[in-house]
């Protein structure tokens, strides 16, 4: 998810789409909708940007482009993207005290 990090709305789009859409086959993405009834309560554009950075990074397909009356439709991606910062973050310290177990050093 580090690649969401620097993009906040799509990141909650993304987790928006996964809890209400994660066993469907494919869902609709209607920014005007969407925005006009408060799903998100943001501004469409708002939203669309968000989508757009969702499909740019891989996190979403496009399985129909929206047109003039019809809302796209998208899946959820089964994998999430590869990105070259993925890396071992270790726990935070336990009650300010350093976490040892698992570690060969301690």
């Amino acid at each position: 998810m580090d690649v969401l990090l620097d993009r906040p709305d799509a990141l909650v789009l993304y987790q928006f789409l996964v809890r209400w859409h994660a066993n469907r086959p494919h869902f609709a993405i209607a920014p005007r909708a969407m925005s006009e009834t408060g799903s998100l309560p943001w501004s469409r554009q708002r939203i669309a940007r968000a989508r757009d950075h969702l499909l740019a990074c891989g996190f979403i397909e496009e399985v129909r482009c929206p047109a003039r009356r019809l809302s796209g439709l998208y899946r959820l991606c089964p994998f999430w993207p590869v990105v070259g910062n993925n890396h071992y973050t270790p726990s935070p310290p336990l009650n300010g005290q350093e976490r040892t177990e698992g570690r060969a050093d301690h």
